[in-house]
């Protein structure tokens, strides 16, 4: 409504959602994609701007003033926790407001402390036109949302935008509940903590895990990659190893990755010292055993 334009500008290894916009928006097909569609026509792709990836604005494959926004989360979720560089993002912002696009910032799994900040873009020294965000808000209870610049959230016309279960009152007081909480215990200086002792941790064993590549997200938004130790490739085989003698132990974790192969962990930023060491003590066994 506020552009008047019919495009959509993603990035490799995002994921949005599973409407039928979202999962368009989604790079990773199986299992988000298979056996859905007809997908949404007019959603453009490009590399995602990680670090050592520097895009070329000037030569894109589609008219930026056919585009109505850009969306990208500042920290991949399910495409392998991979955090964007700040002047992948900064350059992102140029070209958006070169063009009129609005520029839409996908905090749904790094809002709220997460990584070290209320917000990850926070970090980034970038400023979106909107955010989404859900997740964590809620303490675990059904709540999203948008904000974002008055001038363009006022676009749509009233009625225009709703849904069954809008503005539930129970997810709202949780939600107000976890906001009291993020701000009375300081959860995201925790979540910087956490991330400390997670990456110390893994760092510690990984001259006897080869096959462990990188280590790598923002604050308490750790992801661990696992490959083949001789060629290098992404070991999913492994990967799902790990994730089962972790369960086998007592340690509930999910894997990610466009190929399979990433441990992410996200722990709850409310986690006691010794809750984290026995998670942490399962975690490393199953890097090391599986």
């Amino acid at each position: 409504s506020y552009t008047g334009r019919p495009g959509v500008l993603v990035f490799s290894d995002a994921y949005h959602g599973r409407t039928l916009m979202t999962m368009t928006m989604t790079y990773k097909k199986d299992p988000y994609k298979k056996g859905f569609g007809p997908f949404a026509p007019d959603v453009h792709c490009l590399p995602y701007p990680a670090e050592g990836i520097e895009l070329n604005y000037n030569d894109v494959s589609f008219n930026p003033e056919h585009i109505a926004c850009a969306v990208i989360e500042p920290v991949i979720g399910e495409g392998g926790f991979i955090p964007a560089s700040k002047s992948g993002l900064s350059a992102l912002r140029n070209f958006c407001t070169k063009h009129g696009i609005v520029l839409v910032i996908d905090e749904v799994q790094t809002g709220f402390g997460r990584t070290g900040s209320f917000f990850a873009i926070e970090q980034f020294g970038v400023n979106p036109d909107l955010m989404t965000i859900a997740k964590s808000i809620a303490g675990g209870l059904p709540l999203s949302g948008v904000v974002g610049l008055a001038k363009i959230m006022d676009a749509v016309h009233v009625g225009g935008i709703g849904g069954t279960y809008s503005g539930n009152p129970v997810a709202c007081a949780a939600a107000l509940a976890v906001l009291n909480i993020i701000d009375q215990e300081a959860l995201p200086e925790r979540a910087i903590e956490i991330g400390k002792m997670v990456r110390a941790r893994i760092n510690s064993i990984i001259p006897n895990c080869s096959w462990i590549q990188e280590v790598r997200g923002l604050g308490a938004m750790i992801g661990i990659e696992i490959v083949n130790q001789k060629s290098g490739a992404a070991d999913k085989d492994r990967t799902n190893r790990i994730h089962q003698y972790a369960l086998e132990h007592g340690l509930i974790m999910i894997t990610a990755g466009t190929n399979g192969n990433v441990i992410r962990t996200l722990m709850p930023l409310t986690i006691d010292d010794d809750t984290l060491d026995e998670g942490l003590h399962i975690l490393t066994a199953a890097l090391a055993q599986a």
